[in-house]
């Protein structure tokens, strides 16, 4: 699958590639840092508005992350969302995701009463 996401040359920096995607006009969003040297990528922006959830477009965002991700040697992908998200463990869980943040290698645990961290190590 080729994933659509389209590189932000103006957010670019020395050590991160920045993807940006838009859908069904703009009623779901994502960012997402890719870093240029080995590493996991960083989702930071997944947003679906609520009338529009439950349609895929999530689901579909995380697949192409994904790839992104992969394409560009990423060896994990982390998503951080806050509380306000729903049901973040049951979406993410149900995509392969597990608690947690992949830094050098390991999976480390930091949770704060707003946020909630996962993690998707890829397989080569």
């Amino acid at each position: 699958m080729e994933a659509p996401w389209n590189p932000d040359p103006d957010r670019t920096d020395d050590e991160e590639y920045f993807f940006d995607v838009q859908k069904d006009d703009s009623n779901a969003q994502a960012t997402m840092g890719v870093p240029k040297d080995d590493g996991p990528a960083d989702l930071f922006h997944l947003w679906v508005h609520p009338d529009k959830r439950g349609e895929g477009m999530g689901s579909e965002m995380i697949t192409e992350a994904e790839e992104t991700a992969k394409q560009h040697g990423a060896d994990a992908l982390n998503v951080v969302v806050g509380d306000e998200s729903g049901d973040p463990e049951g979406f993410f869980e149900s995509k392969g995701f597990e608690r947690g943040m992949y830094e050098d290698g390991e999976l480390k645990e930091e949770e704060t009463d707003s946020w909630h961290q996962f993690t998707k190590p890829f397989d080569f």
